[in-house]
């Protein structure tokens, strides 16, 4: 996912929002159009895994859409050694 962050932030291309919502991590952008378009990653190597999550999760959760986050803090995140599995619970 960072890929392709840095390679359409090269282009002038920037996500509107960055979500991670637990079961995965959104980037969404607008095309020419206006249309939103998401890409995403798995925060899950399975989706056993990911079912699991979403079956632990409680109506107490304080925001169970996700949580925003920067994507240019991910960016440096990843860089310094965080996994795709780690973004689990990453802003809880």
């Amino acid at each position: 996912m960072t890929e392709n962050y840095l390679r359409l932030k090269a282009l002038g291309i920037r996500p509107h929002r960055c979500v991670n919502h637990g079961v995965t991590t959104s980037m969404y952008y607008r095309d020419p159009d206006g249309n939103q378009v998401e890409l995403l990653v798995d925060n899950f190597a399975t989706a056993a895994e990911g079912q699991a999550y979403m079956r632990r999760r409680s109506a107490k959760d304080k925001n169970p859409v996700g949580v925003a986050c920067d994507p240019e803090e991910l960016v440096a995140r990843v860089g310094a050694g965080l996994q795709v599995g780690d973004l689990v619970g990453i802003n809880d």
